[in-house]
């Protein structure tokens, strides 16, 4: 296959203990550090600021590196549609957000000018980025087709909104526990019932997984906050740094629930014919998957047509193609064409939280709150 990924798949855990480094020092300096490590556009760079993206120029480019916090696996086919297009090899590079974030920024502060591409579930670190002139302005022609809410035009675009719900295992769940599920939302994850068989996934993933968390302890303090989190600790539960290695054992029986579950990976394994189902509690946080281009990008020519690619119609409805990933198109054209959506189990959110993407708080309390809801965890245990 033409499309190839790197082996940068971080399919591990953390003790409670380690995440408390990782929550008050890794992450925060990922976050706030950055003073100093920004670096402006690549001074070999003859890519385009706006305007079309120059095909030739990109095919003599020959490739494009794409770091990303989605499923490998997904960025891959999905991507191998552009390859098969203009014969441009595509790498990825597959980490959690925040460590993601963590090592590009040690890359470019050392001068590793490797990354063409970044795409995200935290659009906020791209805010950072452009203060930092560590982006690529470039306005793709289907740049007036995204929904303002989530865009900053010219410099990073939402592809795909993804719905953030709780999945469980229809096999090894009682009518009566799925119904509880369903019934409880948040409220259900605590439940003493699921002790030993419902993992958590760190704020320190970032993205999807640091919006669930905020909405829990910052948003909605008074109705969840620390006491939720105290109790989920009381179960003891498995701590991850990434959502993807909870979907598979979800999946095979192993955890019964999990949530902060990711609609665009669930719908895609649904697919496949796991026993999944998933539920949204409310509110519903949502998220998106956010693309931008490194001022620095090695291959600028390519990282560009591969930009104003993944943004028109064709690039949006190719992640449907093979079933790629099954987040909602953000392209207004697009058409969304996801068959979970049609089945009888299915209800799609009531009460979505997007209020996130202007928050300034938001981005300010990353480094605070997952040191807070680390210590809340509890420092040993798995």
């Amino acid at each position: 296959m033409s499309t190839y990924s790197s082996s940068n798949f971080d399919r591990f855990t953390l003790s409670r203990r380690g995440l408390l480094s990782l929550g008050g020092g890794i992450v925060g300096a990922a976050l706030l550090g950055t003073a100093g490590c920004g670096t402006g556009a690549n001074s070999s760079s003859s890519a385009p600021a706006s305007g079309p993206a120059d095909v030739a120029k990109a095919k003599k480019d020959g490739q494009v590196v794409v770091y990303t916090g989605a499923g490998e696996d997904s960025v891959v086919g999905w991507a191998k549609h552009f390859t098969d297009k203009y014969g441009i090899q595509v790498k990825v590079v597959r980490k959690a957000t925040y460590p993601l974030w963590q090592q590009w920024q040690t890359e470019l502060k050392a001068g590793k000018h490797l990354a063409d591409i970044l795409m995200i579930s935290d659009k906020t670190l791209f805010d950072t980025a452009i203060g930092q002139k560590q982006l690529m302005n470039f306005s793709p022609t289907s740049s007036d087709d995204y929904d303002a809410t989530y865009t900053k035009p010219g410099w990073y675009y939402p592809l795909q909104l993804v719905s953030l719900g709780i999945v469980y295992n229809t096999k090894v769940n009682s009518p009566a526990d799925i119904e509880f599920i369903k019934q409880q939302g948040f409220n259900a994850l605590p439940d003493p019932r699921f002790k030993g068989v419902e993992p958590v996934v760190s704020p320190a993933s970032g993205g999807t997984d640091y919006t669930w968390w905020y909405l829990l302890m910052q948003v909605q303090a008074e109705k969840y906050g620390d006491d939720f989190v105290k109790k989920m600790a009381a179960l003891s539960p498995k701590v991850y740094t990434s959502t993807l290695p909870v979907y598979s054992q979800v999946e095979s029986g192993q955890y019964r629930v999990a949530g902060a579950a990711s609609e665009s990976s669930l719908g895609l394994d649904w697919s496949r014919g796991a026993p999944i189902r998933w539920t949204f509690p409310d509110p519903t946080p949502v998220n998106t998957l956010t693309q931008a281009v490194a001022a620095t990008a090695p291959h600028p020519n390519a990282a560009v047509l591969f930009q104003e690619w993944a943004t028109t119609v064709e690039g949006e409805e190719a992640w449907y193609d093979g079933n790629w990933s099954l987040g909602a198109p953000m392209n207004s054209k697009a058409k969304d064409v996801r068959d979970f959506s049609k089945a009888d189990w299915y209800q799609a959110p009531k009460n979505v939280y997007t209020q996130w993407a202007t928050d300034p708080n938001y981005a300010k309390m990353q480094s605070s709150l997952i040191s807070h809801w680390t210590s809340l965890m509890g420092g040993g245990g798995n």
